[in-house]
């Protein structure tokens, strides 16, 4: 296993690989959150300073062969 924490300054580029506009979609369209939560919420990441660094964790297995 080994581990990564790219650091992301805009939110375009994180929103490519962390999904937020599109989780957020989710999220009102299931009644988690109310639209104009969810819109204020990505707004305010979409303006002024961002900074994100998600921990991802890569595993690689395999099936032992019989």
């Amino acid at each position: 296993m080994h581990t990564a924490a790219p650091v992301f300054h805009d939110f375009e580029t994180a929103d490519r690989i962390c999904a937020f506009t599109r989780n957020t979609e989710r999220a009102i369209r299931a009644g988690a959150i109310d639209r104009a939560v969810g819109e204020r919420w990505l707004a305010d990441l979409s303006t002024g300073d961002f900074l994100a660094t998600p921990l991802v964790f890569l595993l690689s297995a395999r099936r032992p062969l019989q």
